[in-house]
């Protein structure tokens, strides 16, 4: 049986389609893969042979991660849906020109109260360049609650003004009181870190009061000038770290295991019912011309190709159900055989499934009784290799495949 080659595809990557692309445990170097290709499949080869090691704390972390991130831009989307404030707002963020960072910072907490937040956001109203700087959400509150809280009060002044939830602002300041001014040197392109400070003040809530004492020539720090309060906000940096640290990430880990197999498609295959055997031609007949990158002729429309011409296939590929304690034992007894066979240098091993209920144990049993390492079928392994029964053993011989299936008779590959 030979197959044409329609279209035209890299050299490399060609010959890998050929046979066994996507056959986890069975492609190798001998089939000229390249060593992006072999450093993918022996990660691939990796993980499905021992997931559980896979799964480290730091990669338990990320997904932890990106799934907040997720539910982040869910529960703002929501907002956005629901709020009028929240449409408004995003609006007005949309129309914006991207600017550079902003020369003067409004420290500011709930703990000036409506009254004040409101006069400042009165004064940042209409200033670009200005903008008011949150450390966090009050204490009882959601996310959700502490912006539509503030983002209420925000629209109340038209234009909008600049409001920002950032507590990395107030680390990098040093900001412990509110309200705070910093004024700062407008930054250049290739500007990096925390902007240096022009002057900076505390009590006093009016930007331009600020402006005014620089373009007298004051700078640095002006001190406290009226009542300060104490920033009722926690760091939102120190609750996100307080409520990651309360995550018991073993039992995050052993749940991701647990939930491993069951997650997983097997593509069984029915019981052989008879001993048989097939043999496969993998020749192909070339279509359109075959070139390299560099315009060297691998083969030309018309070509008859047999990869198994220039590299040999020196493994035995055994695909059977472990969950069948018959099929087990003819394994069992198949391997001295194999390993005897000429040309077979190793043995690969592709179950049809795995017990879901057991998980790991199951797959850790199926390993001990083989003492080598097993993989899951692949669609494509099984479509590859045309396989229709189990258990089948796959070799090369004369230049063709052979697949041998094992009748329900208790005996192995090479037994009468």
């Amino acid at each position: 049986m030979s197959r044409s080659l329609a279209e035209p595809t890299p050299c490399s990557r060609w010959l890998v389609a050929l046979l066994l692309a996507g056959c986890t445990g069975v492609a190798n170097a001998e089939f000229l893969l390249s060593s992006p290709d072999m450093a993918l499949i022996q990660q691939v080869q990796a993980i499905q042979a021992n997931p559980a090691a896979q799964l480290g704390e730091d990669w338990m972390k990320r997904a932890q991660q990106n799934a907040a991130t997720g539910e982040a831009k869910a529960l703002l989307h929501q907002l956005q849906a629901e709020h009028p404030l929240m449409r408004e707002m995003q609006q007005h963020q949309a129309d914006k020109v991207a600017e550079p960072a902003y020369s003067t910072l409004v420290f500011v907490s709930y703990s000036l109260g409506e009254q004040g937040l409101s006069e400042i956001l009165s004064a940042v109203s209409g200033q670009p360049e200005m903008a008011v700087v949150l450390r966090g959400i009050p204490e009882g509150t959601t996310l959700g609650e502490g912006l539509l809280a503030i983002q209420k009060l925000a629209m109340t002044q038209k234009p909008v003004p600049n409001i920002i939830l950032d507590p990395v602002l107030f680390r990098q300041y040093g900001v412990t009181h509110v309200p705070t001014l910093v004024s700062r040197v407008r930054p250049g392109t290739d500007e990096q870190g925390p902007l240096p400070v022009i002057a900076r003040v505390q009590g006093i809530a009016e930007p331009q009061w600020l402006q005014r004492e620089i373009a007298k020539g004051k700078e640095g720090d002006l001190g406290v000038r009226g009542p300060l309060q104490a920033i009722a906000e926690p760091d939102l940096i120190e609750v996100m770290q307080a409520r990651a640290a309360a995550i018991d990430w073993e039992q995050k880990k052993d749940n991701a295991k647990k939930r491993f197999w069951s997650l997983q498609t097997f593509h069984e295959l029915p019981r052989a019912s008879q001993d048989r055997t097939r043999r496969m031609d993998p020749s192909v007949v070339v279509t359109q011309d075959i070139q390299t990158s560099d315009g060297q002729f691998v083969a030309h429309a018309g070509d008859r190709v047999n990869p198994l011409d220039s590299r040999p296939f020196t493994q035995a590929v055994v695909v059977f159900d472990p969950l069948d304690a018959q099929q087990v034992k003819q394994v069992l007894r198949s391997v001295p055989h194999l390993k005897q066979e000429p040309g077979v240098q190793r043995i690969t091993y592709l179950v049809t499934r795995v017990d879901k209920a057991d998980g790991w144990t199951s797959y850790q049993s199926i390993t001990d009784a083989l003492d080598a390492p097993v993989y899951l079928l692949t669609p494509d392994v099984k479509a590859r290799f045309e396989l229709e029964s189990v258990p089948s053993i796959i070799t090369a011989q004369d230049n063709q495949f052979v697949i041998r299936e094992l009748g329900p008779r208790l005996r192995g590959v090479g037994e009468p």
